[in-house]
């Protein structure tokens, strides 16, 4: 969830009365429990690649997509 997206609904929750925090946690677990499986499949099949082959990889990709996955710490060596 980016900062705009943050702020919007901040704002969203402050119109309807409604507490933020617990909006917040809401949509956040929602995404959480709700990730498609075949990226976290995608996830873990690029890192047995780069550990197996050696291969070059998108760190970044792997880091955005861990993150999103809801991993806390999205290390990427092997």
């Amino acid at each position: 969830m980016n900062r705009m997206t943050l702020e919007m609904e901040k704002l969203h929750a402050i119109a309807n009365g409604d507490d933020f925090k617990k909006r917040y946690l809401k949509i956040k677990n929602y995404h959480k429990n709700h990730f498609p499986e075949y990226l976290k499949e995608k996830w873990l099949h690029l890192r047995m690649y780069k550990r197996k082959d050696g291969f070059a990889v998108d760190y970044r990709l792997l880091k955005r997509t861990a993150k999103m996955i809801g991993a806390h710490y999205a290390g990427t060596r092997a």
